[in-house]
């Protein structure tokens, strides 16, 4: 019986420990403030900023942009998501004591799908691959272009070529992130290095089997006779390869899949380079494929822990396989 209380004595003593740390929704009170702005420094109003961890609640930013909140123990600090914009940093983590300076900003995060066909700028037969129909995740937001563009475009975070061509010079866009879809790859070489460099830094030459090294390991059905990037172009003009972050191919020495950072006098940009049509060529596969490897990517570049989505079912990807 002396055992049994003294235990009780124990676990009472050891449930006041941790409410006085905190641990357990007590302890002491602090306050964390900061300010959201966009990308000019503008204040924000009406931001909701999400309170969770120790402390659940809601703070909403004032006209100049500004929040506060009094809150117990370990919290984060995340934006809610608004159509067509991220927040940088994404959220602030394990906070545990006063604080006014935890800010974020607003970043325009609007994706151009360039799906106008160009014969005059494009290499061979026009086979684009279209934006998904629906968007779960609402901070992206895509705007199809498909009438001639004749200049660059401004205003977007990331601008995805779709097997086409560009007649306006790609090292003029002022966004972050370039993305190539197959043929897309030879516009991009032509404004980036001054050539089309097709047989010289990537061809038309990719197999069926396509597999994957980063983020994951397996296989799955890409496509035949679709662009993929040499190797070597490592350390040329400026291109520096990402494969460590996406990397997939169906031959070797190229990249079906792969990211590079571009850094020369032209100015700075992620690319990405998808280059199959899934599946060997059945729409709703390679239509899904693309959005989600673009997805994960972008999530991923713009400082989110993404999980890549898994491959597809082998026997599922060739049920059916349309005719080039």
């Amino acid at each position: 019986m002396r055992r049994a209380w003294k235990f009780i004595l124990m676990l009472v003593m050891l449930l006041a420990v941790l409410v006085l740390s905190g641990c357990l929704g007590g302890g002491k009170s602090y306050v964390i403030s900061g300010t959201v702005t966009d990308s000019e420094a503008n204040g924000l109003p009406g931001v909701k900023v999400m309170i969770t961890g120790g402390t659940k609640s809601v703070a909403i930013t004032n006209d100049d942009g500004e929040w506060d909140a009094t809150v117990k123990g370990k919290v984060t600090i995340t934006p809610e998501p608004q159509k067509g914009y991220l927040f940088s940093p994404p959220a602030r983590t394990k906070i545990t004591e006063s604080s006014s300076e935890l800010n974020f900003e607003r970043i325009s995060n609007k994706i151009l799908w360039y799906i106008f066909e160009d014969p005059e700028h494009q290499f061979r037969t026009f086979y684009p691959i279209s934006p998904p129909d629906i968007l779960t995740d609402i901070k992206y937001e895509i705007v199809v272009q498909d009438e001639m563009l004749t200049e660059v475009p401004s205003g977007y975070d990331v601008l995805v070529l779709s097997d086409t061509g560009a007649g306006f010079d790609l090292s003029e866009f002022s966004g972050r992130i370039i993305v190539t879809l197959d043929g897309g790859v030879a516009p991009l070489m032509y404004w980036m290095t001054g050539d089309v460099q097709r047989e010289i830094y990537w061809d038309f030459y990719t197999e069926e089997e396509l597999k994957w090294t980063r983020p994951i390991a397996g296989s799955e059905v890409g496509a035949g006779e679709d662009a993929h990037v040499y190797t070597l172009l490592d350390g040329e003009f400026g291109f520096t390869r990402r494969d460590d972050l996406i990397q997939a191919g169906s031959v070797e020495d190229r990249d079906d899949v792969v990211l590079y950072r571009i850094e020369n006098e032209k100015g700075s940009w992620w690319w990405l380079h998808i280059g199959p049509h899934f599946g060997d060529y059945v729409e709703e596969i390679y239509t899904a494929r693309a959005w989600e490897i673009i997805h994960y990517t972008l999530d991923l570049l713009n400082g989110y822990d993404p999980v890549f989505p898994p491959l597809p079912d082998q026997e599922t990807a060739s049920i059916s396989v349309i005719a080039r």
